[in-house]
């Protein structure tokens, strides 16, 4: 997998700017522009933290085939870990997907930048 997921950073007003422009057919969502924002840098480093982009790494590496084998694979509580891989679904860094009644965590990029409006 190579997918690179873009972050842009804008305040909430310029947000719903762009969003309202492009709902109303004024502007184009163009090529390469991030899909996910953040009003600010300090909540986005919230969703990409070190902790979570550890994860991030032991998905794509190990490929764990349920929280509980990633818990254990980064030593952490099940429910902390299940807490991060929600909020990074939230914002499309993991897939959550349900094969047999239990919850596979996969990374849904091998990459995050962030791109400063």
């Amino acid at each position: 997998m190579s997918k690179t997921i873009k972050i842009g950073i804008a305040t909430v007003p310029e947000m719903q700017a762009r969003t309202l422009a492009v709902v109303a057919g004024t502007r184009k969502v163009l090529p390469g522009e991030p899909k996910v924002w953040f009003p600010s840098i300090s909540d986005a480093l919230q969703v990409v933290s070190d902790d979570n982009m550890a994860l991030l790494r032991v998905l794509r590496e190990q490929q764990p085939q349920s929280v509980d084998a990633l818990a254990l694979a980064v030593g952490k509580p099940v429910t902390e870990v299940a807490q991060s891989l929600q909020t990074m679904a939230n914002f499309s860094l993991v897939k959550l997907n349900r094969k047999e009644g239990v919850v596979v965590p996969v990374a849904a990029c091998d990459r995050v930048t962030i791109e400063l409006a």
